[in-house]
Parts: C-alpha cells; structure tokens; sequence
C-alpha cells in the first residue's frame, strides 16, 4: 500500500542550496552600500561571476524557488491533517511560529543594533532605509510586507518570509474549509501570475503562483506513486531535467529566445523592452519559464529520488538545515564585514573574501540551527503543544 514519505531527503539538500543561490545574488549589497544603486559595480569586479553569473544575474529566483517548495513540503505534511481535522489552527501555528520566530526575532535586533552602528560610521543605513520603531513593530509581526509598510527595512530579505506567513493563513483556510481541489489550486495559481506580471509587479502574486505551483506538484507526485508508474518518469525526468537546465542557461547566457523575437516579430511585438534587446519584459518571461516548468520538473525529479530505497538522501539532507538560518543571517553578516572590513569594493572583488563570507555564513548557519534554532523550537513545543 502506497504511504508517503517520513522525509524527503533531497528537496531538504534543494533548500539549501537555494539559500546560497540568493546569498549570492545579494553580494550585490556591498555594491548598493558604497555606490548606490544608480552606479552599480561592473560586472567584472564581481568575485567568479564567469562561474556563478546565473546565480548573481537571476539569483532572486530563489525565493520563487523557496515558495515553489513551500508549496510541495506544505501540501505533503498537513494538507490531509488539516482537512480531517487532526490539527487545529492554534497547533498549525504554533508549529509554524516556533520554526521561524526565535531567529527572525534575534536577526531583526542585531540588524537594529547593527544598523546605529552603521549610521555613526557612514552617516547613513546600509541598504535599507527605514529603520524606525514602526518598521521594527511590523517586522516583529511578521508584516513587512503586508501594505502597510512603506519600503524595505532592517533585515530586508525577510520580505518574502512575510508573504510566506501570509500564504500560510491562506493554506490553512481553504485545506480546512475542504477547498484544495487541483481546480481550485490551479485558478489561485493563475490568479498570482496576472498579479506578478506588469503592471502590477506584485510579490504576493508571485508567491501564490508558486506555492500553489508547488501543491500541484505534489499532487501529481502522489498520483505517480499511487499508480505505481514512479520509475518510469523517475527515468524518463532524470533525461529531461539536464537537457532543460542546459537549454535555460544558455538562453540566459546568450539570449538566443529573444534575438529570435526581435528578428522575425519585432516590429509587431507590443513589448518595447524586446525591440531593444532583453529588458523586464525578457526577466518576467524567463522567470514563467522558470518557476512555472524548470522549478516543478526539479521538484518532482527530486520527489521521485527520494522514493528509491537506501539512497545517500539521509546522509546530505543536513544541508537543508542552513537554508533559513543562512537567509536571515547574510543581511546583519554582510553588515559586519564592513564596519569591521570597511567598504573598500575592492575587497569585495577579491574570491578569497568571497570564499571567506560563505565558510562563515555555513558555519554560523549551522551553528544557529543546531544550538538555537532546534533548542528553542523544542522548548515552545514543549510548552505549548501536547
């Protein structure tokens, strides 16, 4: 009889390496900090960026990534539970809180503390601008991003662990109101891709097409297993999932979709940004691409791999442990390096400072985790859940 998995080894590897994806992505900070976003760095200066332009040009796909998997984990762990009334709001939350709170609380001070220090320094805030007592309430709350914020502020990052709270209440509600039904799921998707598109640019649409992505995902991960045809498109996925990565990354690297667009439909193509080479309109297209077929067919691949029997899943999953603590550590650590570094770019150019951030980085992640994160998590569980 088909049961599914206690753990899924390899997406918990996935989610680590996404973290560090968008760690990567914003090395962009040290540039912002010094020169502001109008004269950014070129792209030479940027420590192994021949090696790692993917990450550093499109790394904020990570967060899709994060909520893409949300989605799958969420779905796969509670969906059932909720339905059936085996778990109330109250327990969900508390599950939810005691996961997330301690380290966004502990990172939201010492950004707080770090950011005075940073203002005496440089006579200003490094990056993000609003560090007032009213930012830090909403960030105490978990609704930096809710609307009522009025830009980014202290441990910015934390942004879309805002709109990842936010999609919680949501999932919550239609799992326990019997309303998550693939039809249901697939509209809600569409509906955060309108709302992520131009003009509207949202990052709450965003975060509802991939979460509700990412359900589909399982969705269709179960059903698999349940027929019993897993191996097949387990082989048949590990063939597709290279040839899609290569086809992405070099149309990334050498823009071969849109250069097709711009010669044969350029001049009746409405978006001005193609006519003019790759712009937003190029970054949105590739991100649909993206999040809507690279991320499920990575996802569902790895699923699938973690169904096979006595796999290496269990013995690297420890990776998944820095995800979130490497998330909310890298702001307040990149704040660090330079009130005691200094803001030289150079610095910042050389690969051994890079190499430098991210042994520290793992290294604090990890630490966190294991005599914080999981210490106190445990602790609030105690307390509060049976």
């Amino acid at each position: 009889m088909f049961s599914l998995p206690k753990r899924f080894h390899f997406l918990d590897v996935l989610r680590g390496l996404a973290a560090l994806t968008v760690v990567c992505f914003h090395w962009n900070h040290f540039w912002i900090g010094v020169m502001g976003r109008e004269n950014m760095a070129p792209r030479s200066w940027t420590p192994f960026y021949r090696e790692l332009f993917v990450f550093y040009d499109y790394g904020a796909f990570g967060v899709d990534f994060f909520f893409t998997l949300s989605g799958f984990v969420f779905f796969w762990k509670y969906s059932q539970s909720i339905a059936r009334k085996e778990i109330t709001a109250r327990e969900f939350f508390i599950l939810r809180l005691s996961r997330l709170y301690p380290l966004h609380l502990l990172t939201l001070v010492v950004v707080g503390i770090l950011q005075y220090f940073y203002l005496q320094q440089y006579s200003s805030y490094f990056i993000y601008p609003l560090n007032d007592f009213y930012h830090f309430f909403l960030n105490s709350i978990f609704a930096n991003m809710s609307g009522f914020e009025r830009g980014p502020s202290f441990n910015g990052p934390t942004w879309s662990i805002s709109i990842e709270m936010q999609l919680y209440v949501l999932f919550f509600c239609l799992c326990f109101f019997g309303a998550m039904k693939a039809k249901y799921m697939i509209l809600i998707a569409l509906v955060g891709a309108g709302l992520s598109l131009p003009p509207l640019m949202s990052f709450h649409g965003a975060g509802l097409w991939s979460f509700f992505v990412g359900g589909l995902v399982f969705y269709g991960y179960r059903w698999t297993v349940e027929k019993g045809e897993w191996k097949f498109l387990f082989k048949t996925s590990l063939f597709i999932l290279p040839v899609l990565v290569v086809l992405v990354v070099a149309e990334i690297h050498s823009n071969y979709f849109f250069t097709f667009l711009n010669k044969y439909f350029g001049d009746s193509l409405p978006w001005d940004q193609l006519k003019h080479g790759p712009g937003l309109t190029a970054y949105i297209l590739r991100k649909m691409v993206v999040t809507g077929v690279l991320f499920p067919v990575i996802i569902f691949t790895f699923a699938l791999a973690d169904t096979r029997p006595n796999t290496i899943g269990p013995r690297v999953s420890f990776i998944g442990n820095l995800s979130y603590s490497s998330y909310l550590l890298h702001f307040p650590l990149q704040m660090a390096f330079v009130l005691l570094f200094g803001n030289d770019l150079l610095l910042y150019s050389l690969p051994a400072t890079f190499l430098m951030f991210f042994l520290v980085l793992v290294i604090l992640s990890l630490a966190s985790y294991n005599y914080f994160e999981t210490p106190v998590q445990n602790v609030i569980r105690r307390k509060f859940l049976k």
